[in-house]
């Protein structure tokens, strides 16, 4: 029976090649417990998570990721990462992510989305930071046009001080 050719395992050129095979097998028992699914169950997994037999999944996925844009991966490996849930371009789908959780907000009566800075939802998202570091971004330029449309769809308020500085409304006369 042939060996599997697996263009990748030169990552780990010091080690025989029987070794690199059976670290590839165990790379790619890529179990849920291991992996911290976000809300549209994709696979967001942090460059320093270390699952708890100390295998360094976030290290191990940011090689995959590196082999995927040099095409050092097979197309079967492609695949059984695919299915697993793998994020190839971690930053677009925490993007992504935290747009996701910014539409869940309820719009006020002038159609803007209205969070606090300090907002977490009730899992841990920290949405508030989230949409602060849009607005900083936004304010340097540095945000990307069609993300600055999409968030000015959703009702993203950019500057909080003119929000907070607009005068009350005037009262009704006096009879």
């Amino acid at each position: 029976m042939p060996q599997p050719q697996f263009a990748h395992v030169s990552h780990f050129p010091l080690f025989p090649m029987q070794l690199r095979i059976a670290m590839h097998h165990r790379m790619l028992q890529i179990r849920t417990c291991d992996l911290l699914v976000n809300s549209t169950s994709r696979r967001l997994v942090p460059t320093t998570h270390i699952s708890e037999d100390g295998f360094r999944v976030g290290k191990w996925q940011q090689v995959q990721r590196h082999a995927y844009r040099h095409k050092d991966l097979s197309a079967e490996h492609v695949a059984k990462l695919e299915k697993a849930g793998i994020v190839w371009e971690p930053f677009q789908e925490a993007w992504l992510e935290g747009f996701a959780r910014l539409q869940e907000i309820p719009k006020n009566k002038d159609g803007q989305r209205e969070v606090a800075s300090s907002h977490v939802t009730p899992d841990g998202f920290k949405l508030g930071t989230w949409l602060e570091n849009q607005r900083q971004a936004h304010k340097r330029g540095m945000l990307k046009p069609h993300r600055v449309e999409a968030l000015e769809a959703a009702g993203v308020i950019w500057d909080l001080q003119v929000m907070t500085l607009s005068p009350p409304p005037i009262p009704p006369p006096l009879p």
